[in-house]
């Protein structure tokens, strides 16, 4: 058997490095779960669809240790997830190799502090600091300063309206300030769907929405939409060429998308 390399070593140390981070793992699996080990230890935990097959994998200096834990007839388990099934076997395994085993050697890539919400440099605003490995070259260099407002509240581009708006948003984040009162966020100018003869309609339809606060109307090709009982816009698809208009107050946007059905795009790809 013929062995080759598929990623960069130092690719190799980050996602190893993430692999081990106890921290990282603590909201989802708490502080003293299966997969928590003074050494560096890299894991990672899969459950599949229907509880059907819960995995462990990972591995120290020496070995790489795989767990899987399921019924042989493919039957989903009792909601029976990873972390309670193919963890505990899983670190039964690794506690035994490491009486000999060392752990996971650390990174030699050089390490430096960015903003835990951002990714960017750290900013007078940010809730916390954490040091991050980075490839050569790909470091960040812009400040995290201009995504939080003067109280510390993040500042989120447009995409990120209906978010900042629900329950979810326990940052109390808002938009920034420079953003478009009306900008489209779905569907996009130039954008082209498909149609699946193989899928229910139901499941090919284009929401329509925008960044503003304020009602927005809507029509496609001069026609109006009108929302569901729940306030939003869909639209089944329908083969052509369609332009849409959005009005918000004195505001209006404009767009246009092409619906092919995939067999035709096929064709015309071919050609």
């Amino acid at each position: 058997m013929t062995l080759r390399r598929v990623v960069s070593p130092e690719a190799a140390q980050i996602v190893t490095d993430i692999l081990c981070d106890n921290s990282a793992r603590l909201h989802s699996f708490g502080r003293h779960s299966s997969l928590t080990f003074p050494q560096r230890v890299a894991v990672k935990t899969g459950t599949s669809a229907g509880f059907r097959d819960t995995w462990a994998v990972g591995f120290t200096k020496e070995h790489t240790v795989g767990v899987w834990v399921g019924n042989f007839s493919g039957s989903g388990m009792d909601h029976l997830a990873s972390t309670a099934a193919a963890a505990p076997l899983w670190r039964t395994m690794i506690e035994d190799l490491l009486t000999t085993d060392r752990g996971v050697p650390a990174p030699t890539l050089k390490t430096m502090p960015i903003c835990s919400l951002s990714g960017l440099l750290p900013a007078a605003a940010s809730p916390s600091t954490v040091n991050e490995l980075f490839l050569p070259g790909t470091e960040p260099h812009d400040s995290a300063d201009p995504w939080f407002d003067v109280g510390g509240h993040p500042l989120l581009p447009a995409e990120y309206a209906r978010w900042c708006d629900s329950p979810n948003n326990r940052l109390g984040a808002t938009l920034r300030p420079d953003i478009e009162e009306l900008k489209v966020i779905s569907p996009k100018d130039g954008a082209t769907f498909l149609i699946d003869d193989d899928l229910p309609p139901g499941q090919q339809q284009i929401e329509f929405r925008t960044a503003a606060a304020e009602h927005v109307t809507w029509s496609i090709n001069s026609s109006p939409l009108l929302p569901r009982v729940d306030g939003r816009i869909f639209w089944q698809m329908q083969e052509g060429d369609w332009e849409f208009e959005a009005i918000a107050g004195q505001t209006r946007t404009t767009g246009r998308f092409t619906v092919l059905r995939q067999d035709l795009a096929k064709v015309s790809q071919v050609r």
